[in-house]
């Protein structure tokens, strides 16, 4: 296995949908989505169901973690994702992501010579941004409407982005994931 694509998940799956999409559509071949879900009450198998993928989907209760304090963040599934990977490289990203073609496979060369690779990449931009703005009382709402306050001059395509990390595995487990605090 050469790649493991490590999503974070809770419901969302309309944006999983176009998400998983991107991923698939890619010439890239050799990987495996591990789907680290955190209670979701939708479905999420009937989107993976569609595509002709290899899927690891782990549901996690956050309130069995001893870093739990009411408020957890994604870095708790994305090292549950990295110690249950099986690719040399692995690739941190959201479910309402949409890779641009050939992502996967810069993404996998580029860690594989260097280490790690961070950049940008399109959201699915106005479902995910209604959903942001219909959740305002949550601290992420808030902090994604000063996003969208200011997109304007920071994307002059005025167009929202979300980060994506490819990383070689060996070098995640060194450094054992991110930090969950």
């Amino acid at each position: 296995m050469k790649l493991s694509v490590i999503i974070p998940i809770f419901n969302r799956s309309d944006l999983f949908t176009l998400g998983l999409a991107s991923l698939v559509n890619q010439g890239f071949r050799d990987w495996e989505l591990v789907l680290v879900d955190d209670q979701s009450t939708e479905d999420l198998s009937k989107v993976y169901s569609m595509f002709p993928i290899k899927v690891q989907h782990i549901r996690i209760d956050p309130r069995n973690h001893p870093a739990y304090s009411g408020y957890h963040t994604p870095a708790l599934a994305i090292n549950i994702g990295i110690r249950h990977a099986r690719g040399d490289v692995i690739c941190i990203t959201q479910p309402e992501i949409l890779h641009d073609s050939g992502n996967l496979e810069r993404g996998y060369d580029h860690a594989k010579q260097g280490g790690f690779v961070f950049g940008k990449v399109q959201l699915t931009t106005k479902p995910f941004t209604k959903y942001i703005r219909d959740h305002q009382e949550e601290p992420f709402g808030q902090l994604w409407q000063k996003g969208i306050d200011f997109g304007s001059t920071v994307f002059p395509d005025n167009e929202l982005y979300w980060y994506v990390a490819f990383v070689y595995k060996k070098y995640a487990d060194l450094i054992q994931g991110v930090d969950e605090e």
